[in-house]
């Protein structure tokens, strides 16, 4: 999809904490690949251990091409905020992986349940605030430089019209 919208290359397209080139976009098309990906694993897949497993794959697998597609991204704080979360999805996948694997006992839950549960409600929690604060960021950052880039044009604009203005009376005097 995203390899389409590239060739017609509309602004209105494209992606703003990332460098227009093509590797963009086939890392915004393996991005949404993985999300159907993911998809379908959750639909059709019946056994609970298997999907998992798929589930821990293909955030591995994203993982790995955000980090191979790191020159990508216009600003070092959006890679390492992307990959942050990414890393915690696979955190999660890989605790859920264990927890599936063991037999749990009905009724009172044993420690070590106990123990993978608050490891992964910290993590959630964790990414929760991490793409809260990715948010908050990114739209403060990018308010603060529309702002900037507004007063500096404003500056340049007097700044001109003084030079001109200057240089008008200086051949008015000579």
């Amino acid at each position: 999809m995203y390899l389409l919208i590239w060739s017609l290359d509309h602004r209105r397209f494209r992606i703003d904490h990332m460098v227009h080139c093509l590797d963009s976009f086939r890392l915004a098309t393996l991005l949404l690949q993985s999300r159907v990906l993911n998809g379908f694993i959750h639909a059709y897949i019946d056994n609970e251990e298997d999907q998992i497993l798929g589930l821990l794959l293909v955030s591995a697998a994203v993982f790995g091409f955000a980090s191979r597609y790191y020159f990508t991204y216009k600003a070092k704080r959006g890679f390492v905020v992307t990959l942050c979360a990414l890393a915690i999805k696979v955190l999660i996948n890989i605790i859920l992986n264990i927890e599936a694997r063991m037999d749990f006992r009905e009724g009172i839950p044993s420690a070590e349940e106990e123990s993978l549960s608050s490891i992964t409600t910290l993590l959630l929690y964790t990414l929760a605030i991490l793409l809260v604060l990715q948010y908050i960021v990114t739209t403060c950052v990018a308010g603060c430089l529309d702002i900037s880039n507004k007063l500096r044009g404003i500056f340049k604009g007097k700044c001109l019209k003084n030079e001109n203005h200057n240089r008008a009376v200086e051949g008015l005097r000579i």
